[in-house]
């Protein structure tokens, strides 16, 4: 006999099978059992798809089964219809013994009307099942809700003598730093988040494709901040897929985003608007320092080569917060810090 907890780990396991593809809605398992024995699983692949609930009862194949089974699911299950029909109105159609969920819904259009439903249906509804890891699996989803705010990550690469890069003119080739493991670390990085920022001396000084190269699936959202349009040439930026310039300039191959650029707060809010979830900074120094002096950030991922000295140049950031992993890779040391008090 299978625990609730072991069951909600399951599930746990079947949500992070979710992709970005998911974003803006968040990553959820499902694991249908009777009698001790799982007998239906799903997880939410792709946003406007069915969700996790669907996808488990349509992998049991004679749906009388599910009559008097209990269900295990990582995210309350939605009460609204959307682009898909309600997930809470759905389940009470198959007399479940119980639902058990890890974590309410933080969107104000669920937040307990779901679990209304199932218990009004006559269904049992056990709560809080393994809550917090349940909680972290959706940490874009939960601060887009919560904050009205993409999460952010900011993400650089420093020297053993903490610059990021050595001074340099646009026809000169960015000081490489972290070695190719943590390149590869860094991709997958870029694949979980929904989008990804860069200043836009960056784009002019290194002409960055931003794409994510070694994981199947569509690149994240590239953004850029052009107060003063100086983006007016075609750069690697505007390449295929999504693309935002926040700013007064108006790009032809880009969505523009006008919002007040001197407040990171007002740009993070209107990104919130368009259901941008997450967002990684990755330089330059001007920017990741804009948003460590704002406290707008949320994780930080500091890279230091222990073997690359520049001697001069960009100096790097200087972050303060918890360090929750550290990681090794070669000469590459990691640092993994959370911000406690992002606003």
């Amino acid at each position: 006999m299978h625990s609730q907890e072991t069951l909600m780990l399951r599930a746990i396991d079947l949500a992070h099978q979710g992709t970005r593809d998911v974003f803006p809605n968040p990553k959820v398992g499902c694991v249908i059992v009777k009698n001790g024995k799982i007998i239906g699983e799903g997880f939410h692949q792709k946003f406007g798809g069915h969700h996790a609930e669907v996808n488990a009862v349509n992998s049991v194949q004679n749906k009388d089964e599910i009559h008097g089974a209990s269900l295990y699911v990582t995210l309350e299950p939605c009460s609204f219809v959307g682009k898909t029909p309600s997930c809470a109105t759905m389940l009470t159609k198959f007399n479940l013994k119980e639902v058990c969920v890890g974590a309410m819904d933080p969107n104000p259009k669920v937040s307990g009307s779901g679990i209304e439903i199932l218990r009004k249906a006559g269904i049992k509804v056990t709560t809080n099942i393994l809550e917090s890891d349940c909680l972290s699996i959706n940490k874009f989803f939960n601060c887009l809700h919560l904050k009205k705010r993409p999460y952010i990550t900011l993400k650089w690469a420093e020297s053993q003598d903490g610059f990021i890069d050595r001074k340099r003119n646009a026809n000169e080739v960015p000081s490489k730093i972290s070695n190719v493991t943590t390149d590869l670390w860094v991709q997958r990085l870029r694949f979980e988040n929904h989008a990804i920022m860069v200043g836009t001396n960056t784009i002019i000084m290194d002409d960055p494709k931003l794409t994510q190269r070694y994981t199947k699936g569509s690149d994240p959202i590239r953004i850029t901040i052009d107060s003063n349009g100086k983006l007016l040439e075609d750069y690697k930026f505007f390449d295929e897929g999504r693309k935002i310039v926040v700013g007064n300039s108006v790009h032809r191959d880009a969505e523009n985003l006008k919002v007040n650029t001197k407040s990171l707060l007002d740009m993070l809010l209107g990104l919130g608007v368009k259901g941008i979830s997450s967002v990684m900074i990755e330089g330059g120094s001007k920017l990741l320092h804009s948003f460590i002096n704002s406290n707008l950030w949320d994780e930080a991922v500091r890279i230091k080569n222990r073997d690359i000295y520049i001697e001069e140049g960009v100096s790097a950031p200087k972050i303060r917060g918890e360090i929750t992993e550290e990681l090794n890779f070669g000469s590459d040391h990691i640092e993994i810090y959370k911000n406690m008090q992002a606003k």
